[in-house]
């Protein structure tokens, strides 16, 4: 079925009324009574945490480009991301500088008028460790997500990019050598947790040698999160994320949206109960200088390595295994909804939409479990393991 992306136009952002927007949003997504975070195409973030309904204004996370990591408005560092080279071409920003993590991503060529992807993963309980030792360095932080990058009309390219990160117990901002909460000063949350985020950079030609990169802020805050600690067995969570290039709409916008809930706990199937909500609009630049290419990624994004640097990794005990893509791992091992691209609708994603799979930095640390089938492109359970 299709989810509530097509029909983001129906949400009244011009009234900036956070109750009014939410509950067009839970209209259009289903959820009625979970969590809910919202960013609008103008970058004001709108939730429903726990009952209360606020607005943030920027949204609270931003993404600086130089160091590839997300930061508060104040500087604190909150995880690194997978950079992506600023080379020329759209070639090379899909291509990720092996400096920042291990990670495994299939990506559809540019042949192929794709515009997006879905699908539902499974993130099992027990199977995620991230080391409080990294918090200082290298901050591993496993990510699961979507992306997809184009030149832009006009010159310039673009990279969008969705998903969920996980962050331990213990780990929140890191400022002046220590962590904290949101707040200066405030303690980190005592929980470990899933965050949803959503990036997008709009790089612009250079002009006199002057860079006009424009990044979108990034969206996610401490708290707005799935808490690994109250699930028994682990999350499914469906995400979906395209361009929307209807003709209604008079600029095109990225819209992301993610839906998560507890695996037997939340089961009506066909009407689950979301823990959480989250869906992200934003306005980018058309594309005319052919087609986009999506990926999907699933990594251990990890901070403070040189660029030079031989291994481009470091090996700190950290892991996320058996991490689900159209399957649950570990436990039913049943089918959950496959991965599909959005190319002149929405169709499975099979090898004649590109073949370009990599893996970094071997299949001893990132590999594709072989106790279930194997469909490289749709279906398929990962592991990135550093111990």
């Amino acid at each position: 079925e299709d989810s509530a992306v097509p029909h983001v136009g129906a949400i009244p952002w011009d009234t900036g009324d956070a109750a009014s927007i939410l509950r067009a949003v839970r209209s259009l997504t289903g959820n009625d009574y979970g969590d809910i975070s919202v960013l609008s195409p103008d970058g004001v973030y709108y939730s429903s945490i726990g009952g209360v309904v606020q607005s943030e204004s920027p949204a609270p996370l931003q993404y600086n480009t130089a160091q590839g990591v997300v930061e508060t408005s104040d500087g604190g560092l909150l995880m690194p991301l997978q950079m992506e080279d600023k080379g020329e071409g759209i070639s090379s920003i899909l291509q990720q500088r092996d400096h920042t993590g291990p990670y495994r991503r299939i990506r559809t060529d540019s042949e192929h008028p794709c515009i997006g992807a879905r699908g539902n993963f499974f993130l099992p309980q027990w199977y995620v460790f991230v080391s409080g030792d990294t918090h200082a360095n290298t901050r591993d932080t496993p990510h699961v997500y979507f992306g997809i990058a184009y030149d832009a009309a006009g010159g310039g390219r673009v990279d969008i990019e969705g998903g969920i990160s996980y962050h331990p117990r213990g780990r929140g901002v890191r400022r002046n050598g220590r962590e904290e909460g949101k707040d200066p000063g405030s303690p980190p949350p005592s929980y470990a947790r899933w965050m949803p985020y959503m990036r997008i950079r709009i790089e612009k030609p250079r002009k006199q040698g002057t860079d006009t990169d424009k990044y979108i802020p990034v969206v996610g805050t401490t708290r707005s999160d799935l808490s690994w600690d109250m699930v028994q067995y682990g999350y499914v969570v469906d995400i979906n994320l395209r361009i929307n290039s209807e003709a209604r709409f008079r600029e095109k916008s990225a819209v992301l949206e993610i839906k998560a809930w507890r695996y037997l706990i939340d089961t009506d199937p066909d009407s689950p109960y979301y823990q959480h909500t989250f869906v992200g609009v934003a306005k980018v630049p058309d594309f005319t200088r052919g087609n986009p290419r999506v990926r999907r990624v699933i990594s251990m994004a990890q901070n403070g390595i040189p660029k030079d640097d031989q291994d481009g990794w470091r090996r700190t005990g950290s892991f996320a295994r058996y991490i689900g893509v159209g399957y649950v791992s570990r436990i039913t091992l049943e089918e959950l909804n496959e991965v599909q691209v959005f190319c002149n609708g929405w169709q499975q994603w099979t090898p004649s939409f590109g073949g370009d799979v990599r893996v970094f930095p071997n299949e001893q640390v990132v590999k594709v479990e072989d106790f279930l089938p194997i469909e490289q492109y749709f279906r398929e359970v990962v592991t990135v393991d550093l111990r």
